[in-house]
């Protein structure tokens, strides 16, 4: 028993520091810091063998440790466990054969807790043995922590991430580093609780949820390259949100005070760490603290917002609101409709995030930098005269483009806030009421400026609300994403043919004009004339299939979907999140009439997205073809929940 109160502090500080025992409260910490004793190893020291019995967890307070297990061809090294980590978990379940040796690689100190001290404890408290037992199944469940990387692997982590500082930085921050593996369900993070450590996600997924009406209200997702945390760190205060592992979950952690004493320490991390912290504050604190700040509507989108968004002028701005405003439908819809199938408002930010980089020309600096030309057959355009084309293009598609995404915005979203506003009344247990609230929309069909699809869209959104069958559920969202989709693409259709159809076959027909009668000058008058009259005739044709050739590379070459971690091209094949399944569980095989045969009317494979890559972006179908595979094989993609929205923005 550990009885020297410096001792105790620290341990209790290490326990409530470790992911398996964070959740105890401060007094069964205390407790539990009274079966903990400090052990100290020399460089070289063995603290477990491979093979041996377990029948201790050891939590290292500091120094390095390697792991090795031995292979036919000798000793293999599996990695290093940093301060804060811990091993031996599970001979606190079960008296089990240790898999790996671990040896110090540098002076260190650990606290060890064995097996029987344990079940000592537990028999003195109960409740706790329930808890420690739930998350030790958890962890066990994910087949146990995996192997932390070595040191200089971490070192190339912070360099990433930091984008490449001072070496000096490196080396000082990887002394305080710790690596942390969270597996599915467990919380990183809790409301209100102290902050005490930030966190960069290595490898993984973190949901981010508020307390909101007695209930956790889904706010966002937190992936790879994202701190959190950071803000109580460096400002002080309590935990805003919770955040739990939404699967399998690797990250580093910086904890205070050790930071903020490195910081206060080191000029150069003063200097250049911690105003760069300062201002990388995360996409899930900044919608964190929008929600605290805004206690009327606590974030959700208002019909007064949409109002805003609809006179909005500045066609980059106002493009900035679109895709906030989809943002923060995805998330009330989350709210209400449950997050495990992404809706579409949350493929519409990032759809719409995609149409502000052709609205502010980015797409075609690309083209520019990329030195991209095109040759048609005989008609052979020189690069600076592409250009000049390609300009008055991308200018054509901005114009038309920024029209449909308010059209689309302006139909769409304030029906789809008053349905969330609907959903969170009691009156949404009662389908005849879902029936009154759709009576409300325009009569008419899509392409008359009518709702009645859309309508059909949120009513497969209602019943999916109220479905149990995780399938159907799965089926009937997917559904309503996809009424929502088509109804959007047939509304925009006008603006695309308007973009990429008349204008520029009038332009490819000026062109083709010009270079035919640029040949035809060279003959005799009266050859001329019979000459120019021929080529009158095929020019109509010709120019309906140059026209319809500049569109295909145009989606081919130009068209594109940017999503958390990709770039798509509409010209492509879908791409699939698992190389073994081209979609989600729940919908590797359609079920629902309704369902099936919008697949069978729009797509070109329904069981598979090979084929789904768009020919020409102007042709409904070939959307269609595309966007129902990537509802499909996206839907539980849950990256989408991320703001696509720069920071700086």
């Amino acid at each position: 028993m550990n009885d020297h109160p410096s001792d105790r502090k620290e341990i209790i500080a290490r326990l409530r520091n470790t992911q398996l025992f964070r959740d105890l409260a401060p007094a069964v910490l205390r407790k539990m810091a009274e079966v903990s004793m400090p052990v100290h190893f020399s460089p070289g020291e063995i603290i477990v063998q491979e093979g041996e019995q377990g029948d201790a967890l050891y939590i290292l307070a500091y120094g390095l440790l390697r792991v090795t297990r031995k292979t036919d061809r000798g000793s293999m090294n599996l990695g290093m466990i940093h301060k804060g980590g811990f091993f031996g978990e599970f001979a606190l379940m079960e008296s089990v054969k240790r898999t790996a040796t671990v040896k110090a690689v540098s002076p260190s100190m650990l606290f060890k807790i064995s097996r029987s001290d344990l079940i000592s404890f537990f028999k003195r408290n109960p409740a706790v043995e329930d808890e420690i037992m739930e998350v030790l199944d958890r962890r066990k469940a994910e087949g146990g922590e995996p192997i932390p990387p070595a040191i200089s692997v971490i070192k190339e982590m912070i360099a990433d991430f930091l984008h490449h500082p001072k070496k000096e930085i490196v080396e000082l921050l990887s002394r305080e580093v710790e690596w942390v593996w969270c597996p599915r369900g467990e919380y990183l993070l809790r409301e209100k609780e102290e902050g005490d450590a930030f966190y960069i996600v290595i490898d993984g997924q973190l949901r981010v949820t508020k307390a909101r009406n007695g209930e956790e209200a889904f706010i966002g997702l937190i992936s790879d390259g994202q701190m959190i945390g950071e803000m109580t760190v460096f400002s002080g205060g309590t935990n805003t949100a919770n955040v739990q592992a939404v699967g399998s979950s690797k990250l580093l952690k910086f904890r205070n005070p050790d930071i903020r004493e490195l910081v206060d320490r080191h000029q150069v991390l003063k200097k250049e760490f911690r105003d760069l912290m300062e201002r990388r504050v995360s996409q899930g604190e900044r919608l964190i603290r929008k929600i605290a700040e805004d206690e009327q509507d606590e974030g959700s989108l208002t019909l007064a917002y949409c109002e805003e968004v609809l006179r909005t002028e500045d066609l980059i701005s106002r493009n900035y609101k679109i895709t906030d405003g989809y943002y923060r439908l995805a998330l009330d819809l989350a709210n209400v409709l449950g997050e495990k199938d992404v809706n579409w408002p949350a493929f519409g930010a990032h759809a719409s995030n995609s149409a502000g980089f052709t609205i502010r020309k980015e797409e075609l600096r690309g083209m520019q930098e990329g030195h991209w030309f095109l040759k048609f057959g005989g008609l052979k355009w020189a690069p600076e005269k592409l250009i000049r084309f390609m300009e008055d293009v991308v200018e054509w598609v901005s114009d038309s483009i920024s029209d449909g995404n308010l059209r689309i915005f302006g139909d769409m979203a304030p029906v789809i806030v008053r349905f969330i506003e609907f959903m969170r009344t009691d009156d949404a247990t009662d389908r005849s009421k879902m029936y009154d609230f759709l009576e409300t929309l325009k009569p008419g069909k899509s392409e008359e400026d009518g709702q009645d699809l859309l309508g059909l869209a949120l009513l497969a959104w209602y019943d999916a609300s109220q479905e149990e069958d995780p399938k159907r559920k799965s089926e009937l969202m997917l559904l309503g994403n996809a009424r929502m989709g088509l109804h959007e693409q047939i509304r925009i259709q006008p603006d695309l043919e308007q973009a990429l159809g008349a204008p520029l076959k009038n332009h490819v027909g000026d062109e083709l004009s010009r270079s035919m009668r640029s040949y035809t000058k060279f003959f005799p008058p009266i050859l001329q004339k019979r000459l120019n009259h021929t080529a009158s005739r095929v020019e109509k044709s010709l120019k309906e299939q140059v026209s319809a050739l500049v569109r295909k590379i145009i989606t081919k070459e130009m068209m594109s979907l940017h999503i958390p971690g990709k770039k798509l091209m509409l010209g492509d094949d879908v791409p699939v999140l698992d190389d073994r399944n081209f979609y989600p569980d729940t919908l590797q095989y359609l079920e629902e009439p309704a369902l099936t045969e919008l697949f069978e009317t729009y797509t070109k494979n329904r069981h598979s997205v090979e084929g789904s890559g768009a020919g020409d972006w102007v042709n409904l179908g070939d959307r269609m073809n595309f966007i129902l595979h990537l509802f499909r094989s996206h839907q539980q993609n849950y990256l989408l929940y991320q703001d696509p929205l720069p920071e700086d923005r």
